[in-house]
């Protein structure tokens, strides 16, 4: 464990003091740091220190090296040192900020852990509403475990330095794991493209069939739950839903260019039952299909009557 030594932090050399005085971490509130150095800062660095914005709630830009974020709480960034960044937070924004010297994070770096791959900590960035549940949790733990950090450094009570080493540690492996996911993250994402393109063009040639989405998973080599996941990532939809959509387009532009029968059509897309392609087309279009056409030649004579009246 480093030892416990006054700090040198020229940035936090105006922090209030704590009641651990020689201590060589700093935890303060976003509040705090936000009154001595404003909502915004221009790139720096720190050296030979960590830096974690941990952010509830609010809107935060973030520069990191060259990437730029904009995330919303709750969020964090993590910048090791040497690390440029800069970053923006808005009025709404609440948290905490901690500092701390790299020799708390060192015994962390032994490879035995698994928690980095080549003995470095990279910038993070990640917010609670791009994870999945399990490592959204993880995020949400941190905060807590700041806050009982915080409860550590105000108050000197027995075994103050094994707690504060442990929420330490704590806090430190979650925001690797993080950072490993993150980087998994970042390798599977361009699988992912991949596989979206590969179900989009399944449903292309094969939506008039009405395949189940188990089959669709099966063509691509996914469960049904992993391809819903990859679905609501890239669209913002599920799975079946953009089936549909590609199933009620088409019923669309049948129902405008041509001038085959409800029925017609309803075959043609692969519907046993036109009552219930009528019924399947109004849920997902707000009306029927004999409206619907019907509204589009409404549509079409006012273009064409303003387009006579233009030529008069």
């Amino acid at each position: 464990m480093p030892k416990l030594i006054p700090s040198a932090l020229p940035e936090l050399a105006e922090m209030q003091p704590q009641a651990w005085p020689d201590d060589d971490i700093r935890l303060a509130s976003v509040a705090q740091m936000a009154g001595l150095h404003g909502r915004s800062m221009a790139a720096h660095f720190h050296d030979r220190c960590y830096q974690l914005h941990y952010i509830r709630n609010g809107g935060v830009t973030v520069c990191l090296n060259d990437r730029r974020y904009r995330l919303e709480g709750p969020m964090c960034f993590l910048t090791p040192p040497a690390v440029v960044h800069a970053f923006s937070l808005d009025p709404a924004c609440e948290g905490h900020v901690l500092t701390l010297r790299q020799q708390w994070i060192w015994p962390l770096l032994d490879p035995r852990h698994g928690l980095v791959s080549d003995g470095r900590v990279r910038p993070l960035c990640v917010a609670a509403a791009t994870l999945v549940e399990n490592e959204r949790a993880l995020l949400l733990q941190v905060d807590s475990w700041l806050e009982r950090l915080a409860g550590e450094l105000t108050v000197f009570r027995a075994g103050q330095d094994v707690a504060v080493a442990a929420l330490i540690r704590l806090i430190f492996v979650s925001l690797l794991r993080l950072e490993r996911q993150a980087m998994s993250n970042g390798r599977l994402r361009r699988h992912d493209v991949r596989l979206f393109r590969r179900f989009n063009a399944l449903i292309e040639q094969h939506y008039r069939e009405h395949w189940p989405l188990l089959r669709y998973a099966r063509e691509v080599g996914v469960t049904a739950s992993r391809l819903n996941q990859v679905c609501r990532l890239f669209a913002g939809r599920s799975s079946k839903r953009l089936v549909f959509e590609r199933l009620t387009d088409e019923a669309r532009r049948q129902l405008r260019a041509t001038g085959a029968s409800a029925s017609e059509i309803a075959y043609a897309l692969g519907f046993k039952d036109p009552a219930y392609f009528s019924r399947f087309f109004a849920r997902h279009t707000g009306m029927s299909p004999g409206a619907y056409r019907l509204s589009g030649r409404a549509a079409l004579a006012g273009v064409t009557d303003a387009g006579a009246a233009e030529g008069g």
